[in-house]
């Protein structure tokens, strides 16, 4: 990290990846986020939506978006149980998480949006996490390398402000953008 501020000569807000995350705990059913079919033209925004239904009890953070390419018809290869590529990516929600339980769902919706740059998307999502008819929580994350500093999510910050105290000859400004 230290590295790459320095040649970006700013800080910027990371996309945290997670390596060697266990499938075991995965706490709901799981949903296409981005599609990628190479095959045609690339849509440069969408939108979606899904139901994730809560498994087993535990402590929902955020989201995991790992990646799963189709190399040849039924030939497919899943990055989070084969680490050896692309390491899946996490969007924190809570923090501290909160707890579920079997049977609540959540509403999420999420949109995508190209950027000038056409390479860095921004990814904005939110909904609703229900236990029968009663709404526990409700949330909203956005990646941005443009607008998005880590002040507005309590975990990036938190880690940051870690990052800071360890790091020498950074300052402690806000941080902008993503990685």
């Amino acid at each position: 990290v230290t590295r790459l501020f320095q040649q970006l000569g700013t800080e910027i807000e990371p996309r945290l990846c997670i390596k060697n995350f266990p499938v075991s705990h995965l706490i709901s059913n799981t949903a296409d986020f981005e599609v990628l079919d190479f095959t045609g033209p690339i849509e440069s925004e969408y939108s979606q939506r899904a139901l994730f239904t809560i498994s087993k009890n535990g402590r929902f953070d955020g989201f995991l978006l790992w990646t799963e390419v189709e190399t040849a018809l039924g030939i497919v290869i899943d990055y989070l149980q084969n680490q050896k590529g692309w390491l899946p990516v996490y969007f924190p929600l809570f923090h501290p998480g909160i707890l579920v339980q079997r049977g609540d769902t959540i509403e999420a919706e999420w949109n995508c949006h190209s950027q000038t740059d056409h390479l860095n998307p921004d990814y904005e999502i939110s909904g609703k996490v229900i236990r029968g008819n009663e709404v526990l929580k409700t949330f909203s994350f956005k990646t941005s390398p443009y607008d998005r500093t880590a002040g507005d999510n309590p975990f990036l910050t938190q880690l940051m402000s870690s990052y800071h105290t360890s790091a020498m000859g950074l300052s402690n400004s806000k941080l902008r953008g993503y990685l």
